[in-house]
């Protein structure tokens, strides 16, 4: 770690294999606190509710592990995988998704949090909201089979998002 500057502070990792990670740059966590005097006052063990915002993604609160395999169409309704699956929400040494493993933080810097918001994002097919239709969507859905990619939103399922 290097010196902060001006309030700010940067972390140089050299020579860090990607072979472990997909060939992707992984999730870093990063704290930086200081040191509080015995007994002082601790904003973490203050703080009781938390909004959740992960931006979009498909399976950005998956509790499961999701993969991506290619596939082929070859004809109306058939499809034939191929190539190395390839995993969507976890990039970690850890054997959880995103999702699990961020909770887990979440309940070890937060230890007295008793609720959580959680934002969703949704999507329209018009900006002028007299006459948009809003729905779940997939990121993947032709060219790639989700393994276990198993997700139903009221009555639409993925296969009909």
């Amino acid at each position: 770690m290097c010196q902060p500057t001006g309030g700010i502070s940067y972390i140089v990792i050299k020579n860090f294999s990607l072979a472990d990670y997909n060939d992707r740059v992984p999730v870093f966590t990063l704290k930086v606190q200081t040191a509080l005097k015995p007994g002082g006052f601790s904003i973490a063990e203050n703080i009781r509710n938390i909004n959740i915002i992960p931006g979009s993604g498909e399976f950005v609160y998956g509790t499961k592990i999701q993969k991506k395999i290619a596939r082929e169409k070859i004809s109306s309704s058939q499809y034939i995988p191929y190539g190395l699956a390839q995993r969507i929400n976890h990039n970690n040494h850890t054997k959880k998704s995103y999702a699990m493993l961020s909770l887990d933080q979440l309940k070890e810097g937060l230890p007295n949090v008793e609720r959580v918001s959680v934002v969703v994002n949704w999507f329209t097919n018009n900006l002028n909201i007299k006459d948009c239709k809003m729905y779940p969507a997939v990121k993947f859905k032709d060219d790639f089979a989700i393994l276990p990619g198993d997700w139903q939103v009221g009555n639409v399922t993925r296969d009909g998002a």
